[in-house]
This record gives structure tokens, C-alpha cells and sequence, in this order.
């Protein structure tokens, strides 16, 4: 049997925070995810408040892709004690800074943080960055193809000073092949299918600062993970188990 590696969980420099302790508690206790994958889409789904301009169909799409990644992320962080995973964070100035987009996955260990994008594109085609550095669909250029993943890199970068930030797109599509050439290599970010998101992770891992948490880097990304949209306690006031209903 392989013993578990040791990590240190470094407390929050400021002994007078209350977010500082409750989280370091919460990861000296093992835990290590926090946000709702797709919680962003839910508001989309299910908030009458928010337009949704793309069709239910489409946004379920985007939902299950998104929980999909961070089941398989979940999957591979389980031998990784110093990984700590928060699902839909949305940053300051991301998305037009009135919480119309976040960032699906952000993994943190030590002070290397690694943006996650899920994209479910069509199946049973051939990806690969043009020129100018747009992703096209079998050599031909698509909606979604201009990815917000450069703009987001240099927004997560100012908002985490002291860390290493890199970024994934992992297009969680059955069947789908991405040309690996001086093009992708060129990019900021890597572009993978998910049956290499896997070997992906593996490639940061190796080079994050690894073997202990940094309470401070995991408090300031789980603060600004975005909640799903919940309608009982929107209708009712509060969760079913506070308010009698079970």
C-alpha cells in the first residue's frame, strides 16, 4: 500500500480573517473542491431573470460538459492531496464584469494555478488554430472559435500576484481530433481533446508548486465561485430542510 503523501496546509496570513480560518479548516479537514460545476449555466437555465439568447438544448449541452470535466478532474486530483479544485469562479473584469462569464474549472496547488475551459463543439471533427490564432472547425473558421481564454489568463494573472497562471481548453466532445502543430504550440494555453485533459494535468503537476496548500491562493479563487441557481430557496426563503419542507 502506498502511504499518503504529507502536505503542509499553510494558514492564511492574516490571523484575523474569518474566510482565512474557516477555509483553513476546511483543508487541514481534506477538503478540496469547492463551487458547482456549471453554475453559471444554471442561472441561464433556470433564473427568469437571466436572458438566455442561446436555447435550453444548447445550455444543458454546455452544463453537462462542464460537470463532466470536473468529474474526470475530481477523478484525477484523487492521488493528489495538494490539488485543490473550484469549479465556475468568476473574476473582476471577466466577461464584462457583470457575471456573464467565468472560468469553468480553476485548479490550484501551492502558488501554480491552472484555468480549465470546457468546450462541447461538434463531434467528429478536426480542430486546429489558424494564423492569427482562432480555432477552425475542419480547417474552417466558427462561431466560438475566437476563445476568451487569452483575455482571461491576463485578468487572472493581475488578480494573483506571486502565482503562476496557465490555461486548458479541453473540448469535451466523443470524437473529435486537434492538430498538434507549430500553431497550437504557439498559443498561450493548450488545446486538448478529454481523452488527453488526463495527461494534460499531468504535464502542469509536474512542474506546480507542489506539496503543500497555500490557504491565501485558495481562499482568494473560492470566494468568487459562482452559486447555482436555486429555486426553492428563491421561492421559498430558504433550503427545503430549514423551511419544514422535509
Amino acid at each position: 500500500m502506498t502511504a499518503t503523501p504529507t502536505v503542509v496546509v499553510v494558514p492564511p496570513s492574516d490571523s484575523g480573517s474569518a474566510l482565512g480560518r474557516k477555509m483553513h479548516a476546511l483543508l487541514v479537514g481534506g477538503r478540496r473542491h469547492f463551487g458547482s460545476a456549471g453554475a453559471s449555466l444554471t442561472q441561464l437555465l433556470d433564473n427568469p431573470e437571466h436572458v438566455n439568447g442561446f436555447g435550453r438544448s444548447v445550455v444543458q449541452v454546455g452544463l453537462d460538459a462542464e460537470r463532466s470535466t470536473s468529474q474526470l478532474i475530481r477523478g484525477w486530483m484523487a492521488d493528489k492531496p495538494d490539488v485543490v479544485l473550484c469549479d465556475s469562479v468568476h473574476v473582476r473584469g471577466y466577461g464584462g464584469g457583470d457575471g456573464d462569464g467565468d472560468t469553468d474549472h480553476v485548479l490550484v496547488c501551492g502558488r501554480s494555478v491552472l484555468l480549465v475551459d470546457t468546450k462541447r463543439w461538434k463531434s467528429r471533427r478536426k480542430y486546429s488554430f489558424s494564423d492569427s490564432g482562432a480555432v477552425l472547425r475542419s480547417g474552417r473558421s466558427f462561431a466560438g472559435g475566437r476563445l476568451g481564454v487569452r483575455g482571461a489568463l491576463g485578468i487572472w494573472r493581475k488578480h494573483m500576484p506571486g502565482c503562476r497562471v496557465d490555461g486548458v481548453v479541453c473540448v469535451n466532445s466523443e470524437r473529435v481530433f486537434v492538430v498538434y502543430d507549430r500553431a497550437w504550440k504557439r498559443q498561450p494555453f493548450r488545446l486538448v481533446t478529454v481523452e488527453h485533459l488526463a495527461e494534460q494535468l499531468d504535464y502542469w503537476y509536474g512542474r506546480a508548486d507542489r506539496g503543500h496548500i497555500e490557504c491565501d491562493v485558495v481562499a482568494r479563487v473560492a470566494a468568487m465561485c459562482v452559486k447555482p441557481y436555486d429555486a426553492v430557496r428563491v421561492l421559498f426563503g430558504g433550503p427545503p430542510r430549514e423551511i419544514g419542507l422535509v
